[in-house]
């Protein structure tokens, strides 16, 4: 009995370390900086910051000397961008997408 009692204690105990490494994971990588180039953005990430899921990308094309607008996968956080948006060059409301 005092077996059975020490392994669920052991359990929970290990469960409830878990729980809080992950919660503490999780927070560390939902925080907001502001970063002072793309190298450093793009490393934590990968596909740029984007003000909202409707922003696409504007690439400008010189052969047909307009804009074009393609999907992107940056990451959708709209204070994110507001804190980089010295990092979006082309002002399309993505910084340092690729």
């Amino acid at each position: 009995m005092k077996k059975s009692v020490l392994l669920s204690m052991s359990l929970a105990l290990g469960l409830t370390l878990a729980t809080s490494t992950q919660f503490d994971q999780a927070e560390a990588a939902t925080k907001e900086v502001k970063y002072s180039t793309c190298k450093e953005l793009n490393k934590v990430y990968t596909n740029g910051v984007r003000t909202s899921k409707d922003t696409k990308n504007a690439v400008f094309s010189k052969k047909e000397k307009k804009t074009n607008y393609k999907a992107t996968k940056a990451v959708v956080n709209a204070n994110l961008y507001k804190l980089n948006t010295h990092l979006d060059n082309d002002k399309d409301g993505i910084a340092c997408e690729k």
